[in-house]
């Protein structure tokens, strides 16, 4: 055996020789134990749940209840008060009153068995019943009355009663009010809601599906969804006579029961005190559907006792094993903090409040900061003027407060990159990366710093030797194209038609080498943030028309026609000019040039938004679909173009991403091969989404 493998196997516990049945009785008495403590309440929980869902049910048949009991006989007892108040006028009182013609108020009105005005001495002046006048002899005085005398304390009595033929429920209901230049009276209106009551329990059923049955204060059913038990007595069960007992007393207005009825079956119901009319309203269910969820519950209460006991077991199993591969974990975990330790990147880990979690040497090394300094501690962008020394943390987390960020991005449009520079010798990379969980969400950022002042000054000394070089050619590319040009303009004397066909090849060829010459600088320029911008508002459409008409001879030549479809308003924009016109320039003579002969090349000019965007298009021979996403890159130039046009820099259109970059706008294609190309590109109306130089953003394709 080798020595790893024995030190491993040294390590790893014997499970067998522990004492598992220890921590098993241990752990069974604690779940026993536990068990006892929550089982009780969470029983009687259920209990009470389920009892009030039946209170609930019972308020929700109280209310329409109501609706038939009290507020019909209140809303008659208005109804009565508006009807003679008009008839009371003109000196009129109830003793002149046409008492013939208060009939009439009962027409329509079928639940309205009588009515009478009474005054405040219990003397009734009117009385009519089913529909009768009586005479004065068959008046009443009511001074006597419990509910009579209640009114004039209260201003408001209610009372109910049986009809002799038990079926008949009357509501009485008296008020006080005032009548003008009378003084106060007692109004009475005596209202049958007997048919109200009808199917009362029925239609709960059938439209909630809910059983409910009323009882009234002499504990007799009046109205049941079994018709058969209308009639029958309740007080034989105990929760409804405790109800009744309780009515008035001030104790709980509701009880809760089971009983058997008359067919053989248990219910478990709710019995609910209706005040003021002592009516009982109760709701019953089945014995087996209210007690199903807790006898589920206590099955599933000893059932879990059994499997968390032998959970227990099983746990204790995993747990020895688990302190073992914790052990293989944590050394994993040094292993892979030893590898990111020797890393030639700088790495470092945070959280989504900016709280650092993770340094590795090569990030001290380029920061100039020890992992103590870092670890645990939330970087904040206040913290640059009270911790000079961490101001280069403080700019990788917050690169707009560094003087200068180069802003990289990637093809698609995301910027998770940047190029900052910390100390006059070492320019960084940072990249951000989030780092996902199983379910693909971000817990946790990496910054990977990378030094590349190397590269910068390889790259620098490429752009000085270029730029130096197209200087130096310049100077004698000039002289020679002045020295063609004489000799085509036969300054020097007369030529003949072959020596100008040679001497117009070279002049051709020559300008050309300039044109490449003029990109190479542009490019170096614009690589070094030379390219020097200025900007001023400027009426874009007239740059534009200026632009069209420097091509309009060499469309003439291919019969090539121009279109500039204008805007009808367009305030002046802040641009450079020059480099606006050098993109226009260069999409317009791409275009003509690819354009076959009687082509079309449009440009629009069109406001969308906070932008104006402008589209350059042709009828030309378009681009691959599969080299479209390399047009914006340096030197790159489509197959059908080479075949049509072999010369050219493949440089323009790089120009002119980044001019359009520096303005804040962007730019896009649309092309079919053999069917033409649609270039758009956008600027802002408002100079204030101009990017700021620290601000300004490198394109790099395919990165």
């Amino acid at each position: 055996m080798t020595e790893y493998n024995k030190e491993n196997s040294d390590e790893k516990p014997n499970i067998l020789h522990l004492p598992i049945w220890r921590i098993v009785v241990v752990g069974s008495v604690l779940v026993v134990g536990f068990y006892l403590f929550w089982l009780i309440p969470a029983l009687n929980d259920i209990k009470e749940k389920n009892l009030a869902h039946q209170l609930e049910i019972a308020a929700r048949a109280e209310i329409k209840l109501r609706e038939i009991a009290l507020n019909r006989p209140k809303t008659r007892l208005d109804e009565l008060y508006v009807f003679l108040l008009p008839k009371l006028r003109n000196n009129i009182t109830f003793d002149t009153l046409d008492q013939n013609s208060l009939a009439s108020f009962l027409d329509g009105r079928d639940d309205v068995d009588e009515f009478s005005i009474i005054d405040m001495a219990g003397n009734e002046k009117i009385r009519i019943a089913q529909g009768a006048v009586l005479g004065v002899s068959e008046l009443k005085n009511r001074t006597r009355e419990k509910y009579f005398q209640e009114t004039v304390v209260a201003g408001f009595s209610l009372e109910t009663a049986e009809e002799a033929d038990k079926k008949t429920r009357i509501v009485t209901v008296m008020k006080r009010f005032n009548v003008a230049g009378l003084g106060n009276f007692i109004f009475r209106v005596k209202v049958d809601i007997s048919r109200h009551l009808k199917d009362f329990s029925s239609n709960l059923k059938k439209k909630e599906n809910e059983l409910v049955f009323l009882v009234d204060g002499k504990g007799e059913i009046i109205d049941h969804f079994d018709d058969a038990q209308i009639g029958d007595s309740a007080l034989g069960y105990d929760f409804i006579r405790q109800v009744l007992v309780a009515s008035g007393s001030g104790d709980e207005s509701y009880q809760t029961g089971a009983y058997v009825d008359p067919a053989g079956t248990k219910f478990q119901a709710t019995a609910l005190l209706f005040e003021p009319i002592h009516f009982v309203i109760v709701v019953e269910e089945l014995y087996k559907d209210f007690w199903r969820s807790w006898n589920r519950f206590m099955f599933l209460a000893f059932l879990s006792v059994g499997f968390f006991i032998g959970l227990t077991m099983f746990l204790t199993n995993n747990t020895i094993k688990m302190f073992y591969f914790s052990r293989q974990v944590l050394r994993e975990k040094n292993r892979t903090e030893s590898i990111i330790a020797s890393l030639e990147t700088g790495i470092i880990e945070y959280d989504s409040d900016f709280r650092i979690t993770l340094v590795n040497p090569k990030a001290e090394t380029m920061l100039g900061l020890k992992k103590e300094d870092m670890i645990g501690k939330t970087v904040k962008s206040g913290d640059m003027t009270a911790y000079p020394k961490q101001k280069p943390l403080i700019q990788i987390f917050y690169p707009a407060l560094a003087e200068r960020v180069k802003r990289i991005q990637n093809k698609d449009g995301t910027l998770h990159t940047i190029e900052i520079k910390i100390r006059e010798e070492l320019d960084l990379q940072v990249t951000t990366i989030p780092i996902l969980d199983a379910s693909s969400n971000t817990f946790r950022y990496l910054k990977v710093l990378r030094d590349i002042s190397r590269e910068n000054a390889i790259a620098h000394s490429k752009s000085e030797f270029i730029s130096v070089a197209a200087h130096q050619l310049r100077t004698p590319l000039s002289a020679i194209k002045w020295v063609f040009r004489m000799l085509l303009d036969e300054d020097v004397g007369a030529i003949s038609k072959e020596q100008r066909d040679f001497l117009q090849k070279g002049y051709d060829s020559n300008e050309r080498i300039i044109k490449l010459v003029g990109d190479m600088l542009d490019v170096a320029r614009i690589e070094e943030g030379r390219f020097g911008f200025d900007f001023y508002y400027v009426d874009l459409p007239d740059l534009i028309a200026k632009t069209i008409e420097a091509f309009k001879i060499k469309a003439q030549e291919k019969n090539i026609k121009l279109v500039f479809i204008k805007p009808e308003t367009l305030a002046p924009i802040k641009i450079d000019p020059v480099k606006i016109e050098l993109a226009l320039q260069n999409l317009i003579d791409n275009a003509v040039k690819y354009t076959h002969l009687n082509g079309t090349v449009t440009v629009k000019t069109e406001v969308i938004g906070t932008h104006v965007q402008v589209s350059v298009s042709d009828t030309g021979i378009g681009i691959q679909a599969d080299q479209k996403d390399r047009l914006f890159r340096k030197f790159f130039r489509g197959t059908n173009a080479v075949r049509l046009e072999t010369e050219g820099t493949g440089l323009g259109l790089f120009i002119v991403k980044n001019i359009l970059l520096r303005h804040g706008g962007t730019i896009r294609v649309e092309t079919e091969e053999n069917k033409g190309t649609t270039f758009y590109f956008t600027l802002p109306l408002e100079g204030k989404f101009i990017p700021q130089e620290n601000e300004l953003v490198e394109f790099i394709e395919g990165l």
